[in-house]
This record gives C-alpha cells, structure tokens and sequence, in this order.
C-alpha cells in the first residue's frame, strides 16, 4: 500500500472510531432523556390526577423529548462528522501532526493529481505510526456511554414494566398507553 493510501486508510479508521463514540453517545443522551423526560412528566401527571388530555399530551411532550435527543445527540453530530472535521477533531488532540491531515483530507478528494500529496502522506504516515485509533477515542470512552446508554434504558424498562408505586404505573400509562391493573388514577376513572 502507498503512503496515500495507507494515509486514507487510517483516516477512515479514526473516523469509524469517532463515529463509533458518537453513536454511544447519542444512545445514551436518547435514553437518559427518554428516562428523564418519563420520571417528570410521571410526577406532573399524578400531581394533577393524571387529566386524560394532559395524558395524550405528555406522551406528545415526551416523544418530542426523544426525537429532540435523537435528533441532536445522534442525527446532527454524525452528519457534520466529515473526514475534514475527523481530521480537524484528531490535530486538536495531538498537535503533532501540524495541520497535515487536515490538509490531506482537504486535498485527497480532489480531481487533479498533486504530487505534493504522496510525500504530505509519507510524512503525516510518521507522525500517525505514534497516533493509534484507539488513543484518539479510548476504549473505556466508548464503554462507558454504551453503559449508561443501557443503564438508562435498563431503569426505563424497569419502571414500564414492573416499576413500583405511582411512577411505575405512570410510566406505562405514558409508554403502554393503558393503565395497570388496579391503577386507577382520579382522572382516568371510567
């Protein structure tokens, strides 16, 4: 493989990477808000009765919480995460690359052959020999946002389904859309 190549290769692994922590992320800002958002709107709903109207409307206010986080946690970051932005994102970890692989990102997709760039690559390929993946986005980043990302989720299946007391039977009120048995909240009486 030649430098360029190799040079593309390892920016598209620390793209992975960084998109790979986005994702994580994301996950886990959708899941604390979906469980956030469910615990507030649960202890809204009961302290007023839990009115049918306001029901159909916190389940409005909650899926707009999720979309909200999906939107902004997930959707937005991952399609600004250009090669030019990966490159940008690593030379703010590790100034030691001096601007080359931004500089390489900005030129490899160009249409005219530069000779400037098979020895831009050599020379950057020294400085990312020293640079893992691994070391721009660590392994226990990545670990850490998938657990709360299930930690969060986790609890929010808990409460839906088997969750105690008022919060457990609002939240699958507001999740399954019908009350538990025996949840008759003053508002929701027949």
């Amino acid at each position: 493989m030649n430098p360029r190549e190799s040079l593309a290769a390892y920016l598209g692994k620390l793209q992975s990477r960084l998109r790979l922590r986005t994702t994580v992320r994301g996950l886990a800002m959708t899941a604390g808000a979906a469980l956030v958002a469910t615990l507030a709107l649960v202890v809204l709903l009961n302290s007023m009765d839990y009115p049918s109207g306001l029901v159909t409307a916190a389940r409005i206010v909650l899926f707009l919480a999720i979309a909200l986080a999906l939107g902004f946690g997930l959707g937005a970051p991952l399609l600004a995460m250009t090669r030019r932005r990966t490159a940008h994102s690593v030379e703010q970890q590790f100034p030691e690359f001096g601007e080359r692989l931004v500089t390489f990102a900005e030129k490899e997709k160009q249409e005219v052959q530069d000779p400037f760039l098979p020895l831009l690559a050599a020379d950057t390929m020294r400085v990312a020999s020293t640079v893992s993946p691994e070391s721009v986005v660590p392994t226990k980043w990545i670990a850490g946002f998938a657990s709360a990302a299930l930690v969060c989720g986790g609890i929010l299946i808990w409460l839906i389904f088997a969750g105690p007391g008022f919060l457990g039977a609002g939240a699958n009120l507001l999740w399954a859309g019908s009350p538990r048995m025996g949840f008759n909240g003053p508002g929701l009486k027949s």
